[in-house]
């Protein structure tokens, strides 16, 4: 006999995942037109541009009801509540498309160019569950491009899908899957080139690798995080001489210490430069211990491994060739590469003035970045933008790799200028790292220094980047000339021109952090700010700051202090710039540097979209968002190694009266975005409800909705030890303690988004037949226990036969949790719609008898509304239609009796 869920061992929680994206082709029907709707001026325009061109499909009236959303961060509030306008004056089964442009970055695009408009997101959520009628598509389209072709295909799709995203002209759909794991190499790998007899290109594949033992001099680093640089990628299209291995840059730790190196020591954490093409791509590197340097303190490992090669081309090139200096201005030819985004840093770090040029693909997200645009690095156009920039006279420098384009690098210069072109081999003037690392060691060690003292006080930023971990697809075979498509995401990214900075390949677990320098916490006197503040200073860190608009009572500050703990409480509100700049003035001057960030400062708005509006919106954003981005602005300076967001899962799961709140993570995860695609630390977790704190603040009823759905709340020890674990990720986590088969079973059928965790939940029920042994009274009596259970009542009795469950107290809570209880005592699945469909103890008995019983025919109109999925509705047989018009009136009976009695 088939197990119950009941019966069924609970998985091994809590439960951590991912939201990732899969390429997903729309499917073809019939195109429908569209009621476009704009939420402000900005998106007025693109309205206005889409209806003039295509007045056919785009207009003041249409099947689909299409809002755009406005960018502009300080506006989302009020985009929202004209959003949620809209919304409440929609039919029952309209569809609804909520439209963002560059909010999130599928295809492993580093970039998230949009300033705002991610909130939308979160409040789809909340959409979804209160409005289940509707048909709800979240669509974000690419901003480098024009989105007509991409709305087009929309309208045109009538499949399930819930959330799509556009880039580069393909469109990728939201997945929500469990945490992949790193699975590095159980021995010591290294990726190398492979030829083949027919192929014009190269490949790579993974061999073993010998360790070699260091000699004098020398160290052996293990390996946590490598990079390949551009002329890995000439290599493999045979225009470039193959060399033994792969990449120059690596960062890890220090394996092995040969005679005579007396600087680094077994465990120390390093970076280093692997010249003449011994390859950094490997587990474990042996060199010379004087191109190895103590790994930068406010940058991981994934990040260190980004810059060696960059930054130190950039520095010899300015610094110490062109001399560059303050007040002057530079010229960077291909901005988006990792030695043009060096050359920004280093140029606005003395004081120069930038103009740069980089490929159309990536000219919008480098202009999100800051960086001034003057023109296309596929052209000599630039030489004349250059100098109309700077009223005829020219620029003091130009570096980049101009190679055909050096005769207009020339042009844009001065009299007096100084061109860098990294394209020079074997010519005078050439930039050449091997040279100056094998050749001339003293010149090479005062580059290096100087590079590491300035990114490890923080005067330069890390370097924007993409990790990419190691698995089977970092290899592939031998290529034929102007073939990609098999290249692996490593090399893949750098290909399509369209990913500003380096890709890194993850070999190893990042180890845990030191918690040394200054932690910054707020919230601290939030529930969760407590226990996280005590859980900082238990694991090291001796240096904390308290923010909070309410102070820390003297005995928890002198309990910190009895650990050896330096507490300052700094009570104030996180959205007073000026208070807040005044603090971190305080503590760059008086305090160990800044070298962590944790953000739990939130307030929760528990209320109906009906009754929200934009200053509601912008309550809840005040404390979680504006303080987040201040945060962001303020830290900038300082070496923070770990900028820890606490999100939620509202933000990707339906929740039902958390609008504003869902919306207000949603932006936080998209600050959490931007700052990765700056080079920035940044994580944001989206974090189930924890037993304190704001999951408990949002009462008893929230406490049971997510009960009901199989949610439990963190224990205190599960949320520390999770937080350990996600602090210094790279990525946005989803954590909660979770039985996803009690989440599907409510569900009743899980749309697209949530497939990949069906299919991992094959013990998961899904015949629809249980295989209990009840008769029809035992069925009965287990009914009705269950409902007088639910109420509240002593006695089954009390419950009546044929009254509906809504004049017995049934309110909607209640009936998705009896929906649930049934659903785990029978072994079947029941949506939480269930008592609307068979709203008395007489017809909810008949019903489930039939669907306990084999034999049974099916009943003639077993009609379910599935809340995640209103167009399951359409599925009805030819015939039912008198039969729905009935049963919406009954929901909406029963909704009006509900929000009466709340």
């Amino acid at each position: 006999m088939r197990s119950s869920p009941a019966e069924q061992p609970h998985p091994a929680l809590p439960w951590i995942g991912e939201l990732v994206w899969e390429p997903t082709p729309t499917t073809e029907s019939t195109p429908a037109t569209c009621r476009l709707l704009a939420t402000g001026s900005e998106t007025e325009t693109l309205a206005t541009r889409l209806m003039t061109d295509r007045p056919e499909r785009f207009g003041a009236s249409g099947t689909v009801t299409a809002l755009l959303m406005e960018t502009d961060p300080v506006a989302e509030p009020a985009a929202l509540a004209h959003v949620l306008t809209a919304v409440h004056s929609l039919p029952s089964a309209a569809r609804l498309f909520l439209i963002t442009r560059g909010v999130w970055t599928p295809g492993a695009d580093v970039q998230a160019v949009a300033k705002g408009g991610a909130g939308l997101w979160g409040l789809a959520q909340a959409v979804r569950a209160e409005r289940a009628d509707l048909a709800v598509r979240n669509i974000d389209l690419d901003p480098t491009i024009d989105p007509l072709p991409a709305l087009l295909a929309e309208l045109a799709d009538n499949g399930s899908e819930t959330a799509s995203a556009w880039r580069n002209g393909q469109r990728f759909a939201a997945r929500l899957q469990p945490r992949q794991p790193l699975e590095p190499p159980a021995t010591p790998m290294r990726l190398i080139y492979s030829a083949h007899p027919e192929g014009e290109g190269l490949g790579v594949r993974a061999v073993p690798l010998e360790r070699r033992a260091p000699g004098p001099g020398e160290v052996e680093i293990a390996v946590i995080a490598a990079a390949p640089n551009f002329r890995d990628l000439l290599v493999i299209h045979d225009r470039f001489p193959a060399t033994p291995g792969l990449g120059a840059d690596c960062a890890g730790r220090i394996a092995t210490v040969g005679p005579g190196v007396a600087d680094f020591a077994l465990g120390d954490p390093v970076i280093a430069y692997v010249p003449n093409g011994q390859g950094s791509l490997a587990t474990h590197v042996t060199l010379p211990a004087r191109l190895t340097r103590p790994k930068p303190a406010p940058l991981s490992f994934t990040a260190a491994a980004a810059v060696p090669v960059a930054y130190l081309t950039a520095w010899h090139g300015l610094i110490e060739r062109a001399q560059l200096k303050a007040g002057e201005t530079v010229l960077v030819h291909a901005a988006g590469s990792g030695v043009g985004l060096a050359a920004i840093a280093i140029a606005r770090l003395i004081g120069a003035r930038v103009l740069a040029t980089a490929s159309p693909a990536k000219q919008t997200n480098l202009i999100a970045l800051g960086i001034p645009i003057i023109g296309s690095s596929r052209d000599g156009a630039f030489a004349a933008a250059a100098r109309q920039a700077t009223e005829g006279r020219g620029v003091d420098v130009a570096i980049g790799a101009f190679d055909a384009l050096a005769l207009a690098a020339r042009e844009s210069l001065t009299n007096s200028g100084r061109l860098i072109d990294l394209t020079r081999r074997g010519q005078p003037g050439e930039i050449d790292l091997d040279h100056l690392a094998t050749q001339e060691p003293d010149a090479f060690a005062r580059l290096f220094d100087a590079v590491t003292e300035a990114l490890d006080d923080g005067r330069l930023p890390p370097l924007p980047h993409e990790t990419v971990s190691w698995n089977k697809s970092v290899q592939f075979p031998p290529l034929k000339k102007g073939e990609t498509e098999q290249l692996p995401q490593l090399f893949h990214r750098q290909i399509q021109g369209r990913t500003p900075g380096r890709v890194c390949l993850r070999l190893a677990e990042e180890p845990p952090l030191a918690l040394t320098g200054t932690w910054l916490v707020t919230g601290a006197s939030g529930a969760i700010g407590v226990v996280l503040a005590q859980h900082l200073a238990a694991r090291g860190a001796r240096h904390l700051v308290l923010l909070d608009r309410v102070a820390p009572p003297s005995e928890r500050l002198a309990a910190l202090n009895a650990q050896g703990v330096e507490a300052l409480p700094a009570v104030l509100d996180i959205t007073d710039e000026s208070a807040m700049t005044a603090l971190f003035a305080q503590v760059h001057a008086e305090w160990p540097p800044l070298t962590g960030i944790v953000h739990t400062a939130a307030i929760t708005d528990d209320a109906p979209l009906a009754e929200l509006n934009a200053e509601r919106f912008a309550q809840v954003f005040r404390p979680k968002v504006e303080g987040a981005r201040l945060l962001d602005r303020l830290s900038r300076g300082f070496p923070v190694r770990i900028f820890a967001l606490f999100s939620s899962v509202v933000s990707v799961l339906p929740s039902a009266r958390q609008g504003a709140y869902a919306a207000a993570n949603a932006a936080l995860d998209h600050l959490a975005r931007q700052r990765r695609a700056l080079g920035l630390p940044a994580t944001s977790i989206h974090w189930g409800p924890w037993a304190m704190g704001i999951g408990h603040s949002m009462g008893q009823r929230a406490e049971a909705v997510w009960r009901s759905w199989g949610v439990q709340p963190l224990t205190e020890a599960a949320g520390l030890a999770l937080f350990d674990d996600l602090m210094s990720g790279d990525s946005d986590p989803i954590a909660l303690d979770i039985d996803w088969r009690r989440y599907l079973v409510q569900m009743g059928d899980p749309p697209p988004w949530l497939s990949a965790i069906e299919e991992s939940d094959s013990k998961l029920q899904t015949s629809g037949e249980s295989q209990l042994p009840l008769t029809p009274e035992t069925l009965r009596a287990l009914i009705q226990d269950t409902v007088a259970r639910v109420l509240g009542h002593a006695e089954p009795t009390a419950i009546e036969s044929d009254r509906p469950f809504s004049e017995q107290g049934l309110d909607s809570l209640m009936a998705t949790e009896l929906a649930a209880t049934l659903s785990t005592a029978l072994g079947i699945r029941l949506p939480g719609t269930l008592v609307y469909n068979y709203p008395t103890l007489d017809a909810l008995a008949a019903h489930l008898l039939t669907r306990i019983t084999p034999t049974a025919p099916p009943p003639e109109a077993d009609v379910t509304i599935n809340a995640a999925h209103p167009q399951a509705a359409e599925e009805l047989e030819e015939g039912a239609d008198d039969l729905l018009n009935q049963l919406e009136d009954k929901l909406a009976s029963i909704d009006r009796m509900l929000e009466q009695n709340r």
